[in-house]
């Protein structure tokens, strides 16, 4: 009986998935990310034509990019974690504008190791010991260790040069965000997105938490012309000052007031 529930868990979960998305396609929720980062997002940029998430997980649960996607955007998404990346490739194999690469990014070509915990994967090399008292509760108790290929954003840039100047940057890796951008080649993608988003600081009952590098990654980012707009529970969203436009920002601080708003 175990065998034949596996089998058939196997047949229907892909299908399963592809129906996701075109449910939503057909009948959207007003924003997919955990805190309502990806309707924040439109608002402030008025639309997304393209965008690169790292660390795009399954692709849906707590995205900051799905509802991108649903509503026509060129996608590049980077899932190294096995399971995860089954599942994302299900999610968008019936559509043509998102492409799904079963890598990690990181600043050099390499073979690392992954701490594989759904959403919850980390490289091993750059876990935060500050966050754990505030994952222990979520960890799974079945943790697998796996070698996993990265590369660096700049080798994607170059083969997609379009996504080298897209709308949307969502990083989300669970530590492993300076590496990430410290693979970017700045002098030839000097604005790689409008709107960068990194998973930065959380809050807990019992702790909190606030990323190691957050002030390397603000002074890099400010040397770029990107400035630091708001933080949501757990990203902060930097804009580039091209992409500073009053009205959408005006009107996205009237419709979201829960955020730390950091600029005037």
């Amino acid at each position: 009986m175990s065998k034949m529930h596996g089998f058939l868990r196997k047949l229907i979960q892909p299908a399963a998935f592809q129906c996701r998305y075109w449910r939503h396609r057909l009948f959207p929720c007003v924003g997919y990310a955990a805190d309502r980062e990806d309707e924040l997002i439109w608002l402030l940029l008025g639309r997304v034509d393209r965008f690169t998430d790292i660390g795009a997980n399954d692709g849906f649960t707590c995205s900051n990019t799905f509802l991108f996607a649903i509503r026509g955007a060129e996608g590049l998404c980077f899932e190294p974690d096995p399971a995860n990346y089954s599942r994302l490739a299900w999610l968008y194999r019936m559509q043509q504008k998102v492409r799904y690469i079963p890598v990690g990014i990181s600043d050099k070509q390499d073979v690392l190791m992954m701490r594989c915990d759904g959403l919850l994967s980390t490289i091993t090399a750059t876990e935060d010991a500050g966050l754990e008292p505030l994952l222990r509760g979520w960890r799974s108790s079945q943790i697998l260790l796996r070698e996993v290929h990265v590369t660096t954003l700049a080798h994607w840039f170059n083969i997609n040069p379009d996504f080298g100047s897209g709308d949307v940057l969502s990083i989300d890796v669970e530590g492993h965000e300076w590496p990430v951008l410290k693979g970017i080649d700045w002098l030839a993608t000097p604005k790689p997105a409008r709107c960068i988003i990194i998973e930065t600081h959380a809050f807990g009952a019992h702790a909190s938490w606030r990323h190691r590098d957050y002030d390397a990654i603000d002074s890099l980012l400010a040397s770029y012309c990107y400035t630091r707009v708001v933080e949501s529970a757990n990203n902060t969203i930097w804009l580039h000052a091209d992409d500073f436009v009053a009205t959408r920002i005006k009107e996205a601080r009237m419709r979201l007031p829960q955020y730390n708003w950091l600029i005037p």
